[in-house]
């Protein structure tokens, strides 16, 4: 990619993620020691508890979430799911059922991170150079 073309880049998710980290922080300094939130499928969880995860579409749980956070995006679209992926190109990726779940200590993290995953097909060493760890794809 030239640094002169123009990039769609989307950042709800990221913010969401963001704003996940936030709350939790807070909840945190007022003494709070276990706590979790899932803000629409973006998960954050903090302290000793341990957390099933399940991303949309997943047949069964994929493991738990300890002080930690999980995001997954994927080419599923529906009603309610009106987001799409792009490719390297800026070409939509057509509906499917490709999901990519990455876990993160921060959520804004995790979330930008299935961006990454679903771009390289889900590059786990690039992924970890990043942050991150790839948790499933299909």
């Amino acid at each position: 990619m030239k640094l002169n073309e123009y990039v769609i880049v989307c950042l709800d998710g990221i913010a969401k993620g963001y704003a996940l980290d936030l709350a939790l922080k807070s909840l945190k300094r007022l003494g709070c020691e276990n706590a979790s939130i899932n803000a629409g499928g973006d998960i954050k969880a903090i302290g000793t508890r341990r957390v099933p995860i399940q991303p949309k579409f997943a047949s069964h749980p994929i493991g738990f979430l300890q002080n930690a956070a999980i995001a997954t995006s994927g080419t599923y679209h529906s009603e309610s799911h009106r987001s799409r992926l792009m490719d390297e190109k800026g070409v939509i990726m057509p509906a499917g059922n490709e999901q990519w779940s990455v876990l993160a200590f921060s959520a804004w993290r995790a979330d930008a991170l299935t961006k990454v995953a679903a771009q390289t097909q889900g590059d786990e060493h690039l992924l970890a150079t990043l942050g991150g760890r790839l948790l499933s794809s299909a």
